[in-house]
């Protein structure tokens, strides 16, 4: 039962941290390696911001979580985005975002959740906030391995300072790889202290590209009928719809 638990916690903490990833992504013995990285974070920040126009954007990760039990789950996401449409894939959640409405299918625990559109997500630009919450975390570390792994790749090790972020994170370390010509990064490990549910996550970086043939299309037929009825396979899901003006429907009627 308690390994049951544990794996069922798991894919919880894993669907919350990759929902979160879709919207941002997180993203040297010496002084030199550190400025690297935050280049790097920055160029990331700017290739991925949602304020890009007219592009149809496709980008794929891979996250791994690992528990203090050493077992592993792991979701390989893919992000297509374009306007006000982001279309997000991966094994523990499916969601599709509009102007309409952002619907949430999770096929392990059957649940669909439907919520009010996103109005603003076309010309939302959060990476100067979130590069800045970056740069004054990794300011902070304590660089405790900056070395080369091949012609142009290289990794760095990161001790958090507890004292700085005891409240904030549960953070112990964090190791990048990265390559300089390409000026991007690679992986991104992160480990936690014991007192965490989770003990390392990892995230792959692998395509990017603003250049997708991706096709965006009303995607809310294939859940729901026009009377707001699951339909096909999904009878059998729970429905959780959060819309304003179905809640506003439901009070009335009570």
């Amino acid at each position: 039962m308690k390994q049951k638990i544990n794996k069922c916690s798991m894919k919880k903490n894993l669907i919350l941290l990759i929902l979160l990833t879709a919207f941002s992504f997180f993203a040297q013995n010496n002084k030199t390696c550190l400025e690297e990285v935050l280049e790097f974070e920055k160029i990331n920040n700017e290739k991925y911001d949602t304020t890009l126009t007219n592009k149809n954007i496709y980008l794929s990760y891979t996250v791994k979580v690992t528990n203090w039990d050493d077992e592993s789950t792991i979701s390989n996401v893919k992000i297509y985005k374009m306007g006000e449409n982001l279309h997000f894939f991966s094994e523990q959640a499916n969601m599709y975002i509009s102007e309409q409405e952002i619907i949430v299918d999770m096929p392990e625990q059957k649940v669909l959740i439907l919520n009010n559109g996103s109005k603003d997500i076309k010309g939302r630009k959060l990476s100067d906030d979130f590069f800045e919450m970056r740069k004054h975390f990794l300011d902070s570390c304590r660089v405790i391995k900056c070395e080369n792994t091949g012609k142009s790749t290289k990794i760095l090790v990161l001790k958090v300072d507890s004292k700085e972020h005891e409240e904030a994170f549960k953070i112990s370390d964090m190791t990048y790889e990265y390559d300089v010509d390409l000026k991007k990064i690679m992986s991104i490990t992160v480990n936690y202290n014991s007192d965490y549910k989770i003990k390392t996550m990892t995230m792959i970086y692998k395509d990017y590209n603003v250049e997708s043939d991706y096709k965006f299309t009303s995607v809310k037929a294939k859940f729901i009928d026009k009377g707001g009825n699951l339909i096909g396979k999904y009878k059998t899901y729970e429905l959780v719809d959060n819309r304003d003006n179905v809640k506003s429907k439901n009070k009335n009627q009570k």
